[in-house]
């Protein structure tokens, strides 16, 4: 591939370059050729790496936007605008955000499913993927009386190159060849134990898989569970095909780590694993929480009014990014996408979100 430039590269005047010049003008034929043989390698190593999907959980918490201290609500929206591109974010579930309608930037929409006060917003990107038109494709619900909403939507691929999705049921990763041409996607937020009921979204769920015939799912929620429950005790609860018996180890369920994401007013404990990302396809999933201790300033709500009481500090949540490899090998090795998205790189820089300041 290097023939129609020998000519050009043989005759060019590095010599015009003083000593050095004369230097390169000798060893630049093999120089050149093993740069440009060695970039290309690269290149085409990103550009057919394993496929991978984006997943953002976030809840901020409802205090973050009634409170708004420090401009809590602003800076909660402009890391959303920021995160969807610069993560090229497959699906996000975004909890209590008042409304998604205008912070999602091009190439995002949000599907809403609202019980009382309490808000999911299922994201999604729209270049990549689109709600499914098959009767039975969409359900919501509330998982308590006008409280704790859901998301259950099959999405299909945009691009003919995605693969049939694994039709095995077994959700083993070695049946996915390339990514899946539809996913079933459930964004939630669940209630606290030991009030939460899985019966309805489980009964929707299954319905939807006999509906469809799309077995990979991904579970995307704030679960309220302790790092005593495990992602595959709750993948089986919600009917996840390939799940095992709840309680079992289901070695085909693949999860984010147990991260202690909640909450700021309890000083995130190790045991409050609650936002989570749990997948029954793909090779594993690997795990960044995006918005770490100290806390920020502005997501620190504290002293303000809950109903006619007043409460000391606000249960902000820690935002978490998984990635699901779909391929052979590590998640870890697969690089991220968004090196290939050009509005990335045009996106002003995101404030420290390590620190106090």
């Amino acid at each position: 591939w290097l023939k129609p430039f020998r000519h050009k590269l043989a005759f060019t005047n590095f010599a015009a370059f003083g000593p050095i010049g004369w230097t390169v003008s000798l060893a630049a034929m093999p120089l050149l050729q093993l740069i440009l043989a060695l970039w290309l390698q690269l290149y085409m190593q990103l550009i057919s790496a394993s496929p991978s999907l984006n997943v953002l959980q976030w809840n901020p918490h409802w205090e973050c936007f009634a409170w708004n201290k420090n401009d809590c609500k602003g800076q909660a929206e402009l890391r959303v605008k920021q995160w969807l591109p610069a993560l090229d974010i497959d699906f996000a579930n975004l909890i209590e955000f008042p409304d998604t309608s205008s912070i999602l930037p091009a190439g995002w929409t949000a599907l809403t499913a609202k019980c009382g006060l309490d808000t999911v917003s299922l994201v999604y990107n729209n270049r990549r993927w689109k709600p499914a038109s098959l009767t039975g494709s969409r359900v919501d619900g509330c998982m308590e009386a006008s409280d704790r909403p859901f998301v259950i939507q099959n999405f299909e691929s945009t691009s003919s190159s995605g693969s049939t999705d694994d039709q095995s049921g077994t959700g083993d990763a070695s049946s996915v060849a390339s990514m899946p041409s539809s996913i079933i996607v459930i964004g939630a937020h669940f209630p606290h134990p030991p009030a939460i009921q899985f019966a309805t979204p489980r009964a929707l769920l299954q319905e939807m898989v006999f509906a469809t015939g799309t077995r990979d799912v991904i579970l995307v929620a704030d679960t309220n569970m302790r790092s005593d429950i495990s992602s595959a005790s709750i993948a089986s609860s919600v009917g996840m095909p390939g799940a095992s018996s709840v309680g079992v180890p289901g070695t085909e369920i693949r999860t984010t780590s147990l991260e202690r994401t909640c909450c700021w007013d309890t000083d995130y404990k190790p045991e409050m694993t609650f936002d989570r990302i749990i997948a029954n396809f793909g090779r594993d999933i690997t795990t960044k929480v995006l918005i770490e201790e100290p806390l920020p300033l502005w997501a620190q709500q504290s002293g303000g009014l809950r109903g006619a009481s007043q409460q000391p500090r606000g249960e902000f949540h820690k935002p978490v990014h998984g990635v699901i490899a779909l391929e052979q090998g590590s998640a870890s090795d697969v690089p991220p996408r968004w090196w290939l998205t050009p509005s990335a790189a045009s996106l002003p820089a995101v404030p420290n979100d390590h620190g106090s300041q």
